[in-house]
C-alpha cells in the first residue's frame, strides 16, 4: 500500500507499506500491528483507534474541560502534527488552537512556519504563532554566532 507521508522540514514522501495480514477490526488489509492491543489495523482503522486512544487518555486525565480553550504547541513533526489532528477529531467543538515559537534559525523556522499555517488551516484551528526575533530582538541563531 502507498501512502505519502509528510514532513514540513522535507516535504512529502511516498512509503510502500506491506499488508501483514488482516485488519482485526474491519477484515481489510492491515498495514500497522500493534502487539501491546493484540490489533493488525488497516489505515482506517489505525486512525479511529488513535482518535479515540487520545480522547481517552485526554478524559482519564482531566487535562482540559469542556468549554475551555486548548493550546498545542506546534513544532512541524509529526508527533505534535498528529496531536493537533487527533485532538480536533475527538473534541470538535472544543476551542483548540496551534502555537508557534519561531526561533529564527536560518533556512528553517520560516519555513516551517509556512507550513505550520497552513495545517492550521487545515485542521480548521486557529494559528498564534510567536516570533524571537520580534517579541525579545534575538534568535536562536544568535546565540551560536556569538551576538548575546
Amino acid at each position: 500500500m502507498l501512502i505519502n507521508y509528510g514532513k514540513c522540514g522535507i516535504g512529502a514522501i511516498r512509503l510502500n507499506l506491506e499488508v501483514i495480514g488482516k485488519c482485526t477490526r474491519c477484515g481489510k488489509d492491515a498495514i500497522i500491528n500493534l502487539p501491546y492491543a493484540k490489533q493488525k489495523l488497516c489505515k482506517d482503522c489505525f486512525k479511529d483507534f488513535f482518535v479515540k486512544r487520545v480522547r481517552r487518555v485526554v478524559e482519564e486525565y482531566r487535562m482540559f474541560r469542556e468549554g475551555e480553550r486548548v493550546a498545542v504547541a506546534v513544532s512541524g513533526g509529526k508527533d505534535s502534527v498528529a496531536l493537533l489532528h487527533a485532538l480536533k477529531m475527538a473534541f470538535p467543538k472544543q476551542e483548540i488552537y496551534a502555537f508557534y515559537i519561531n526561533l529564527g534559525i536560518k533556512y528553517y523556522s520560516d519555513h516551517l512556519e509556512k507550513k505550520v499555517e497552513k495545517l492550521a488551516e487545515m485542521v480548521g484551528v486557529p494559528l498564534e504563532i510567536y516570533n524571537l526575533k520580534e517579541k525579545e530582538g534575538y534568535t536562536i541563531d544568535d546565540f551560536f554566532d556569538n551576538k548575546i
